[in-house]
């Protein structure tokens, strides 16, 4: 397995997370009730943020942020490999928002839909995490997470799906044009 390394840069990614709510926010208003931006600890279970829209319609987001764009989605299936399951388990979110650094496109994902093709659920247990690593269809990887410092905090594993294979699971692809969020193609996105 190739070994990815992620310096965690948490302003970096909270600054990107934040301006991908408020972007969100802005290009759903007429729409929305109202936001629910949820706290650390809540973020852990029920991603981000919450939108509540005026129809009745209430949709959790997690934002996640990559430094660029790569040729795959990273999805952790593993926060410490074999201790502790990652997001892609942990967390119970209606989709995913995808943010890059290198480029300016928003892509969200129906987690669920992306979840139970990986054979994974909601909680699950470490013997169907470990089903589904050996049945998966994607390379995987493993994320060391260093400090500031260098060291080596712990070491998780991801699910490296490639981009055309997401777009089964892919519900909108937006990207942010003088300052406001504009719907684009699937193509697009890859093409960029």
């Amino acid at each position: 397995m190739k070994t990815q390394n992620f310096n965690q840069d948490h302003t970096l990614g909270k600054d990107a997370e934040w301006a991908a709510i408020i972007h969100m926010g802005e290009y759903h208003l007429n729409a929305l009730e109202y936001i629910t931006i949820h706290d650390t600890k809540k973020q852990q279970k029920t991603g981000d943020v919450t939108f509540t829209f005026k129809n009745g319609d209430v949709r959790t987001y997690d934002m996640k942020f990559g430094r660029k764009k790569y040729k795959s989605f990273y999805a952790e299936i593993w926060s410490n490999y074999g201790y502790k399951p990652g997001w892609l388990v942990t967390e119970n979110v209606d989709y995913i928002v995808q943010t890059f650094g290198d480029n300016d496109f928003y892509i969200t994902i129906d987690f669920d839909k992306l979840r139970s093709s990986l054979n994974l659920r909601y909680n699950a247990s470490h013997a169907d995490i470990r089903y589904a690593e050996v049945n998966c269809n994607y390379p995987m990887s493993n994320q060391n997470n260093v400090s500031y410092t260098g060291m080596t905090l712990n070491t998780g594993q991801t699910i490296n799906i490639p981009w055309s294979a997401m777009k089964p699971f892919i519900t909108s692809v937006q990207e942010l044009v003088d300052g406001k969020l504009v719907q684009k193609s699937f193509t697009d996105f890859l093409l960029a």
